[in-house]
């Protein structure tokens, strides 16, 4: 074949390829949204569970909000093991257990483990949980308002504030998936800034609790676990959460990233510890006593809801 006729061939082959891009609506970035959008969860499984007897607004009301650690990519446990809690789903309130509804995974959570640390505490609330994570998601995919991350937060939290359900606090368990990407630390806080932003402007006025979760394969990151203390240091509204690194023996850990159960178990009673230190600090005895846009008056300052 003659370079003219080759070159000929290839143009039209290029063209006939865009053309096929073009056509489908996709570009070369698509194929990691695509794995994104693959693992949203989706809420079959909700369908066949048991609605909550008896839930209403009473309680303790806790949105979380992250990757796998904060989903069910645990180690599974015996369903006996835990009693059900009460689960907020775009089919209304239902009681579950692992996998809870809402988190990607098929085995076990944090959450589940949380009633009985926070029982060893004194706290007794009668837990009413919304989740929202997803495996392997980093900070530029939930402060993404248009990808497939963003969009389904909008939809969830439209669904929950029209049923009515407002947090009490946000729970944020994320940064594994930055650590790998390498995500600097001005980079990470300008992504969280603008997630948090979204979050008060679609009503969301809880105060939010941040983890330190980063550790994964042995490293973690020190230029997320950074960012995290500027954004507490610049906003009120942004708490400490449990620093859920410090887990790092073999005995707490499989596959050198996710928890094992007692793993689960310790991350549960870190993060008991750091609800019952928020709900000290903002002076509330009982969390359902008081809504979560008067929380601030407990705090003496007003909440900074904008950069």
């Amino acid at each position: 074949m003659s370079r003219g006729r080759l070159l000929a061939t290839s143009v039209i082959a290029g063209l006939g390829l865009a053309a096929a891009w073009q056509v489908s609506g996709l570009h070369l970035g698509d194929s990691e949204e695509r794995r994104l959008a693959q693992r949203l969860p989706n809420f079959a499984r909700a369908a066949a569970l048991p609605s909550c007897a008896g839930a209403g607004q009473s309680g303790l009301r806790l949105l979380i909000l992250g990757q796998s650690n904060a989903g069910n990519h645990g180690a599974p446990a015996n369903k006996d093991d835990h009693a059900l809690l009460d689960l907020w789903t775009p089919q209304g309130c239902v009681q579950a257990t692992d996998p809870l509804p809402g988190g990607s995974g098929t085995g076990g959570s944090i959450w589940s483990h949380l009633p009985d640390a926070l029982q060893t505490l004194g706290r007794r609330h009668r837990l009413s949980l919304a989740v929202i994570a997803v495996d392997a998601s980093s900070i530029s995919d939930w402060s993404d308002a248009k990808g497939p991350l963003g969009r389904h937060l909008r939809q969830r939290l439209q669904a929950l504030n029209a049923a009515g359900w407002q947090p009490d606090l946000v729970l944020w368990q994320q940064g594994e998936a930055d650590m790998r990407k390498g995500t600097a630390q001005a980079e990470y806080k300008e992504g969280f800034e603008r997630l948090r932003l979204s979050l008060r402007e679609q009503g969301i006025a809880a105060p939010m609790l941040l983890a330190r979760s980063t550790l994964c394969a042995g490293r973690r990151s020190e230029q997320v676990r950074a960012a995290i203390d500027d954004l507490q240091r610049r906003h009120t509204d942004l708490l400490a959460g449990p620093d859920t690194d410090q887990l790092d023996a073999a005995a707490a850990r499989f596959g050198a990233c996710h928890f094992s159960q007692p793993g689960l178990t310790q991350a549960a009673g870190l993060w008991a510890r750091a609800i019952d230190d928020a709900l000290r600090a903002l002076k509330i005895g009982e969390a359902a006593a008081r809504p979560a846009s008067t929380l601030w008056s407990a705090t003496g300052q007003e909440p900074t809801l904008r950069p």
